[in-house]
């Protein structure tokens, strides 16, 4: 794995998976100060995406063409400097700040003790985003985000017909649950992905959604492992496929083992 891109906010690091997972590659989100790649260098990067070494150039171009985007959702740049001979006469700062935390700190134990809280919601930081990317006046992609701003799914049109063609759920957590593909843009999903604590663990495939699984990938600790192949559709894999961390067949198992 290696990087191909840096982020000043988990928030826009998601994005970015969405996007680039929109155009068939995966990554993996890793809070890591040291960057190759950076969208912004007036921003500090904490989190960056990793991709396989091969897509590294191509994930690369998709994020710089999507820069746009990404940016909304990086946190505001720092105030520059006050001038010298302002500082001088300003009132220290650090015991606001523990007044502040103080204060903070209340305020959290209060909503916890009491979540039923009877003001009115705070407005989300995120909104909802539709974008028209090829511009024919029709959303094909679409951002949502829960009451306190965490991305919940996002959805992608990328053969621009209307119907959503990959749907990633982040569930309640900021790091991907499951994402769902048509492959071959018939309407149906065929392609189900399973990830934990935003880490792939398996890819299924069949013939239409309530089908049998015809193939299922399975990968330890982000890295494929194994492979499954049901060939006549009957519910039972005849053939699996163990492979080492280099992706190299070690093992197979099954009628077909020998082919």
């Amino acid at each position: 794995m290696a990087k191909a891109g840096a982020f000043s906010s988990r928030e826009q690091g998601l994005i970015g998976l969405g996007i680039l997972a929109s155009d068939g590659i995966e990554g993996e989100l890793k809070e890591n100060p040291e960057t190759t790649f950076r969208l912004s260098p007036a921003q500090p990067r904490p989190f960056s995406i990793e991709v396989e070494a091969s897509l590294v150039e191509r994930a690369q171009e998709i994020l710089q063409r999507h820069e746009t985007t990404l940016n909304r959702f990086s946190p505001e740049p720092p105030e520059e400097n006050p001038s010298a001979e302002s500082s001088q006469n300003r009132v220290p700062f650090w015991p606001w700040l523990v007044v502040g935390a103080a204060i903070l700190f209340l305020i959290a134990q209060r909503e916890k003790r009491d979540p039923s809280s009877p003001n009115e919601p705070q407005p989300p930081h995120q909104q909802n985003q539709e974008q028209d990317r090829n511009g024919d006046g029709r959303p094909d992609a679409d951002f949502h985000y829960d009451a306190s701003g965490r991305a919940t799914y996002a959805r992608f049109d990328n053969n621009f017909d209307g119907l959503w063609d990959v749907i990633h759920d982040y569930g309640d957590a900021y790091h991907h649950e499951s994402s769902t593909r048509d492959l071959d843009f018939d309407g149906f999903f065929e392609e189900t992905a399973a990830y934990r604590h935003g880490v792939i663990e398996s890819i299924e495939i069949r013939e239409a959604e309530n089908q049998p699984v015809l193939r299922r990938h399975e990968y330890e600790n982000g890295v494929f492992s194994r492979e499954s192949i049901d060939r006549d559709g009957d519910g039972e894999f005849e053939k699996v496929i163990t492979y080492d961390p280099l992706g190299n067949a070690i093992e197979k198992a099954g009628p077909a083992a020998s082919e």
